[in-house]
């Protein structure tokens, strides 16, 4: 934007698309320390400009409706289009798999005649793993079946400290690391997926990409609001 909008003034038009307020979700992710001197004014800078951007753009894509009373807050004069992240639906598609796949893959995790919940992503930062796991420890109460499949390229470390943590024993969880073209058949033999996100302003313009491919894949979600 701090580009495009020096082109602005040679009378081209400029769309901020915004993918969640970026500032805020470097500090609420810690990645920025504003009680840092070196952040905090690194953090003012960027809040001023973002709040310049709204003002000016001539139109404004958000990924949620959340975001839009804040956005309008600045007086914005641009047309805001609300545009979540998009799924490929003809990728994600249950109809596609193959049943006999998904009993072989079943079987390959040891998870047959089991209740699967499942998760996939990344494991930092927004995503609440320890909550997650929580959950999961409460759930084998209520159903002693269930195992946890956990679809992420992450470091397993998070896993095994988080199981340690809530007494989850290492056997009722599986982590598996898996290309785009496998998601799908993953996605499939889920019975339930879970996911938990840091309740901050930041991420009240996100849109989280695994909740429309699990509801393309027609798998029940869990989640905070």
């Amino acid at each position: 934007m701090l580009v495009a909008m020096k082109f602005q003034k040679k009378g081209i038009k400029v769309l901020f698309d915004i993918r969640g307020f970026w500032a805020d979700e470097r500090v609420e992710g810690q990645i920025w320390d504003i009680k840092n001197p070196f952040y905090k004014p690194i953090y003012r800078y960027f809040k001023k400009k973002e709040k310049m951007f709204f003002q000016k753009a001539d139109a404004i894509v958000s990924l949620t409706r959340a975001a839009t009373p804040f956005i309008n807050n600045h007086k914005s004069r641009a047309i805001i289009s609300i545009i979540p992240t998009s799924t490929d639906i003809h990728h994600f598609n249950r109809l596609k798999i193959d049943k006999r796949n998904s009993k072989a893959l079943k079987h390959d995790l040891n998870l047959s005649g089991k209740f699967i919940l499942g998760y996939s992503g990344s494991l930092g930062t927004w995503y609440l793993f320890d909550e997650m796991m929580f959950f999961f420890s409460r759930l084998l109460r209520k159903k002693p079946k269930s195992r946890f499949l956990i679809v992420t390229r992450d470091s397993d470390e998070i896993v095994y400290e988080m199981a340690k943590k809530h007494s989850v024993s290492p056997d009722k969880f599986i982590i598996r690391n898996a290309s785009r073209d496998e998601m799908p058949l993953y996605l499939s033999i889920m019975d339930f997926s879970v996911f938990f996100i840091k309740p901050t302003f930041s991420k009240l313009a996100s849109s989280p990409t695994k909740t429309g491919e699990l509801m393309a894949m027609g798998v029940p979600m869990i989640c905070n609001t």
